[in-house]
């Protein structure tokens, strides 16, 4: 019995350790004389955890209400070679998602707060009030920006960044189509930009074809 196997034990060991465990037993329980050996873990580790077979398995899950500890048998996905991310949602009860508490509701906050902000913007533009708010939109607009950067998963970060510009063109609509000011190496990067959209959105219906 190894309770919590994995405990203090690095990534990359958790990831190596039922293949060094499964070589070490054979070494001290050689099958000539020991034909039958069980071997009981416990751990919070999905990289263990992928290792093992389905059937080798025994959930726990934790009732907060009646405050018992008991099977879980409902269906899982899986664990032998699993996706550690769908290791960590459904093995570990991750009912909230793999993302870090104060990130997510960051992350969310952000978003709420850019949405309030682009209807803002368009009962401004609707009453033509824009450039008496626009100081205040800009200095929020920079705020969720720099949050915008801090975002490190690329779609996430994407949506956001695309959000972020869908308000700066509403708040400035006459510049959007408005390229008689610009250089010949910036338009040929303007250029650049919308062909790679377009390729992006050709892509996309592809994809769902």
């Amino acid at each position: 019995l190894a309770d919590e196997v994995d405990l203090t034990f690095h990534p990359e060991w958790q990831r190596e350790l039922i293949s060094l465990f499964t070589a070490f037993l054979t070494q001290i329980y050689p099958t000539s004389c020991c034909k039958n050996i069980q071997v009981i873990m416990s751990t919070h580790s999905p990289l263990l955890l992928g290792d093992i077979p389905q059937s080798n398995v025994i959930y726990l899950k934790y009732s907060s209400n009646d405050r018992i500890t008991t099977v879980d048998d409902e269906k899982h996905l899986g664990t032998f070679g699993q996706n550690v991310y769908l290791l960590f949602k459904d093995s570990f009860f991750l009912e909230h998602g793999t993302m870090g508490e104060f990130a997510h509701n960051k992350i969310k906050e952000c978003i709420d707060n850019l949405q309030k902000l682009e209807e803002e913007v368009d009962v401004a533009v609707k009453n033509n009030t824009m450039e008496r708010c626009k100081g205040k939109f800009r200095e929020s607009l920079q705020t969720y920006a720099q949050c915008a950067q801090l975002v490190a998963e690329p779609i996430i970060k994407k949506k956001l960044s695309l959000l972020i510009e869908e308000i700066e063109e509403k708040m400035e609509p006459a510049k959007r189509n408005d390229f008689s000011e610009l250089s010949d190496e910036r338009l040929e990067e303007q250029l650049e930009l919308l062909q790679q959209e377009r390729n992006r959105r050709r892509n996309d219906k592809n994809s769902h074809i």
